[in-house]
């Protein structure tokens, strides 16, 4: 058995892979050595605000419209514990385990870059949590991304207090039991340590973050479908040449360009273009042959123009990975403890316009790339677009007594449409709270949840192409395939058998969805490309 990693936590370094590895992979954590100079410098700053009985909101006085009242140092503890009930309040269905595991690993990494005042001991505890395999039950409505995701973060700060309910390695127990169990002490919160683990934009960040990678695998896959569909629709290889994105090179239409290339690779289906034109010469004078091979010259956008869309698709995914770099690796909570000037200031770092922006920006890439699959699954059942496939891929019966993929259209129509409306933009969805005085919001993780479910539906539509593209490979010949093909043929065919007499097509769906979330589907698309020295 491969040992668990151990990722390294400065504040400063962590990437979206490290978060995946610890989220998905559970992969342990430590604070790193060169961290706690500036995690016990920040902290003794605060303590010595504190001695001087100096004013700073948060540490010695209340919180939002209420700054102007003064909190003594004897109930400061008392406030910050306060401040945690007062804002465990969410609704709904917790967050999954790998989402809550994320937000524990992000926050932990904030608050390592030592500018929060809060205790080595107390970020301790976070640490060995996540080591111990304990992720706080986080419901998934209460922020509106103000002041960071107060209320989802007050959730996960009551499993430090030993309070509430968390997943202790997969099962739902109270917190209390969990932290007996593996031997952890619960904290009892100091001055600003409360205020410093919600005022954040962890959570966003973490749902961000994982909508991330799962965006990255679906871009992979469109490619990868996109040489199938190139292959059991005779498509022109011309689209490909590497030429057209030289003479416009936006890194990710370069990037398709090269892996549509690396996936078709040995087809024997798709068109060459000097074997058009030899078709085009022998075809002079026969107008209706011409036609055709001009018609085979142009594929439809949903194939030709992969490079520019799914490419266009790439390049969002790599500005918004930027945008996840900072944001992880950022101080968010206020006020912020600038030790070696002696001086804290106050500012508005917790607001999550960037993540909530960004996230929108994902939504777009999702909802283009679902709307490229349906495009091309509705040319396959459609024997005046499907270059000699049956009517509705019907191969173990006869078309008008069995239906093959008709009905299925209207599920893929559907799953669009829902796309399309989970699309709308969140960030500018601003609703005041905090008496006015949180005026403006950024709606951050709203934004970032509505990733998920379009997510799922677009998983499930590239499951219905899949399905349509495995049956028409059966009859176009799955030896003809180039290297993507063959492999994505295999992949459903392990899972789904081919189409005869129609049956439900629900079960055949779950078992692909499962396979590209939890098989090795993507992670042999990548190696193909990487075995080319290509980047996925």
């Amino acid at each position: 058995m491969a040992a668990v990693p151990t990722i390294e936590v400065d504040g400063n370094s962590l990437d979206l892979g490290q978060i995946v590895e610890v989220a998905r992979g559970r992969a342990r954590v430590r604070i790193a050595e060169h961290a706690l100079d500036a995690i016990n410098r920040s902290r003794a700053h605060v303590e010595d605000l504190v001695k001087r009985e100096e004013v700073a909101y948060g540490i010695t006085t209340g919180y939002g419209p209420l700054v102007n009242r003064l909190i003594p140092p004897k109930q400061a503890a008392q406030a910050q514990h306060n401040l945690i009930q007062s804002l465990s309040g969410g609704v709904g269905e917790p967050f999954s385990i790998d989402v809550a595991r994320a937000v524990q690993l992000i926050r932990l990494n904030s608050l390592c870059k030592g500018h929060s005042g809060i205790r080595l001991s107390t970020l301790q505890v976070l640490a060995d949590l996540l080591n111990a395999d304990i992720a706080p039950y986080i419901p998934e409505s209460g922020s509106v991304g103000a002041s960071g995701d107060l209320c989802p973060l007050a959730h996960m700060t009551q499993a430090l207090l030993g309070q509430g309910q968390v997943f202790f390695r997969g099962d739902l127990v109270d917190a209390q039991t969990a932290l007996e169990a593996a031997g952890i002490e619960p904290v009892t919160l100091s001055y600003k340590e409360g205020l410093a683990l919600i005022n954040g934009t962890s959570v966003m960040s973490a749902i961000f973050a994982l909508a991330l990678r799962d965006a990255r695998d679906l871009t992979l896959l469109a490619e990868a479908c996109t040489a199938f569909a190139a292959d059991v629709l005779h498509g022109n290889i011309e689209h490909f040449d590497p030429r057209i994105a030289d003479v416009r090179p936006h890194p990710g239409q370069l990037a398709s360009t090269a892996n549509l290339n690396a996936f078709l690779e040995g087809s024997q289906l798709v068109l060459d273009p000097a074997e058009l034109q030899e078709d085009l010469v022998e075809a002079r004078g026969e107008s209706e042959q011409v036609v055709r091979v001009e018609m085979d010259l142009q594929s439809p956008y949903s194939i030709r123009c992969v490079p520019q869309i799914v490419g266009a698709v790439r390049d969002l995914l790599s500005f918004v990975d930027g945008v996840l770099r900072v944001e992880v690796n950022s101080v968010t909570d206020n006020p912020l403890i600038f030790a070696e000037d002696e001086t804290t200031l106050h500012g508005g770092n917790f607001y999550g316009q960037h993540v909530s922006f960004a996230s929108d920006i994902l939504g777009l890439a999702i909802t283009k790339l679902a709307l490229l699959s349906e495009r091309r699954f509705a040319r396959y059942i459609d024997e005046n677009f499907s270059q000699g496939l049956p009517p509705f891929l019907v191969m173990g019966g006869e078309a008008g007594l069995s239906n093959g993929f008709m009905g299925i259209q209207l599920v893929t129509t559907a799953l669009v449409a829902e796309i399309r409306n989970l699309n709308d933009s969140a960030s500018v969805s601003s609703i005041p709270t905090n008496a006015n005085n949180q005026d403006v919001v950024s709606m951050g993780t709203p934004a970032a949840k509505k990733l998920f479910p379009m997510l799922e539906k677009a998983r499930a539509l590239f499951a219905y192409e899949l399905v349509a593209l495995a049956q028409a490979a059966d009859y176009r010949g799955p030896e003809k395939l180039g290297r993507a093909g063959k492999l994505l043929h295999q992949s459903v065919r392990r899972v789904v058998p081919a189409l005869g007499p129609d049956r439900p097509f629900r079960p055949d769906i779950q078992a692909l969805v499962a396979e590209m979330v939890d098989g090795d589907l993507v992670t042999r698309l990548e190696t193909t490309l990487l075995e080319r020295g290509l980047n996925p």
